[in-house]
């Protein structure tokens, strides 16, 4: 099945530098990128490239293939709990 990119109002995108190995050319950009997905409260982090638009194209394309998972089943995601999954701040 093809994933379904969410629409950008249900985005909000951080960019910051990353950290780690990749010398001063990392060390000055703000490369790595946050996305959040407003209505589930799912965040992605991509810090893999020196470029931040390649980091924003990987972070979108592994949060729609996170929202596919949850949407096909819901129940066993939830159950599961697994570490990429977060709730929404201040929700319990």
């Amino acid at each position: 099945s093809e994933l379904r990119i969410p629409p950008d109002e249900e985005l909000e995108f951080t960019f910051f530098r990353s950290s780690g190995p990749g010398g001063q050319k990392k060390n000055t950009t703000d490369s790595a990128v946050r996305v959040r997905h407003l209505p589930t409260g799912l965040v992605v982090v991509s810090t893999s490239s020196r470029s931040q638009f390649q980091n924003k194209q990987l972070a979108v394309l592994e949060l729609a293939r996170r929202l596919a998972v949850l949407h096909k089943d819901p129940e066993h995601v939830m159950q599961r709990d697994p570490p990429w999954f977060r709730a929404p701040e201040g929700s319990k």
